[in-house]
């Protein structure tokens, strides 16, 4: 995290921009909170590739000019800004999940995980499972039907354990304390960037929630 809930304004959002543009190598994402809606603004490599929102429960992936258009104007309500830079896979898996159907939705009460893992080893292309306790989003990333990473919504649970991916995978999915885990398995995680995303520079970005 390198800043969380900013208010928002044109000077800070300029600055902070400016900054993502002078990092050359930044890959992550800006987010904007306005209470049950967060609305993204991804970047690889300094470069604005995709956006999306999460309202409740709820994510759809939009285009770019959308983030913008959806920064507070006149008397709306504020908005909290969050940078995060993250790592490639991460970036990744939540592109899948703004932008991609689940191939499977259900209480891992229903769910046999051993059965789904095995399906899973025998597709050559990726794939990503996500565990959902709470208000807790835990990535568990496959490559080639091996799992090979895992991200935890918890930083210090994902520093601690030192097991096998799968392993933790399992162990996950059937807590000890029995809240429930919902689990949103993508055998298709093909992503792709913005519309727009080759028309947005680091000018037109900025002018775009304050255009008229």
């Amino acid at each position: 995290m390198i800043f969380q809930n900013k208010a928002f304004s044109r000077e800070f959002l300029e600055l902070t921009l400016s900054e993502i543009q002078g990092a050359r190598e930044f890959t992550g994402f800006l987010k904007s909170d306005r209470g049950e809606i967060q609305d993204i603004l991804f970047f690889l490599k300094s470069r604005p590739y995709a956006a999306g929102r999460i309202e409740g429960r709820r994510p759809q992936s939009h285009i770019i000019r959308e983030f913008f258009e959806e920064l507070p104007k006149g008397g709306r309500e504020p908005a909290l800004l969050s940078l995060h830079e993250i790592d490639p896979v991460l970036f990744k898996g939540m592109l899948v999940y703004l932008q991609r159907e689940p191939s499977i939705e259900a209480s891992t009460k229903l769910l046999n995980v051993d059965d789904i893992t095995g399906d899973i080893k025998g597709r050559s292309s990726g794939a990503l499972v996500i565990l959902k306790k709470e208000d807790r989003m835990n990535f568990f990333f496959f490559f080639k039907g091996k799992a090979v990473k895992c991200h935890y919504a918890e930083a210090a649970r994902e520093k601690a354990i030192s097991s096998p991916v799968a392993e933790q995978l399992v162990l996950y999915a059937y807590p000890n304390d029995m809240v429930p885990v919902d689990a949103l398995v993508y055998l298709d995680i093909a992503t792709s960037q913005a519309a727009d995303a080759e028309d947005s520079g680091e000018g037109e970005l900025i002018e775009l929630p304050f255009k008229t």
